[in-house]
């Protein structure tokens, strides 16, 4: 059964507009917008510092076992398996073309 939603550092009596953000301009009450470096902004920077180290990305670990052509200790993460526990940081073991991708880590953010 659903247990629904925890928030166990919202003080109790928070409304809906508290926890989300009120934002007052004018006579006009909306919610707040928030950009996309405050909500993705460690995620961003986990994945462009893992690029910038030459990393790769792929979705899937059947993604991953076609794409051989790397050479031996290069890293990767597989990050959108349909298999919750294929999700990971990977080394490539072996040559250029051969061997096999090893799950080495958890990846850094979820």
């Amino acid at each position: 059964m659903a247990e629904g939603i925890r928030t166990p550092t919202v003080p109790l009596g928070t409304d809906l507009g508290e926890f989300l953000g009120h934002e007052i301009v004018g006579a006009t009450r909306s919610i707040k917008r928030f950009s996309r470096s405050s909500v993705l902004g460690p995620i961003d920077a986990a994945v462009h510092g893992f690029n910038a180290g030459g990393g790769v990305i792929f979705t899937t670990k059947a993604q991953a076992n076609s794409s051989l052509a790397y050479d031996a200790n290069k890293m990767a993460w597989v990050i959108n398996d349909p298999t919750p526990a294929n999700n990971g940081v990977y080394q490539k073991q072996g040559a250029s073309g051969s061997e096999s991708w090893t799950k080495v880590a958890e990846l850094p953010v979820r």
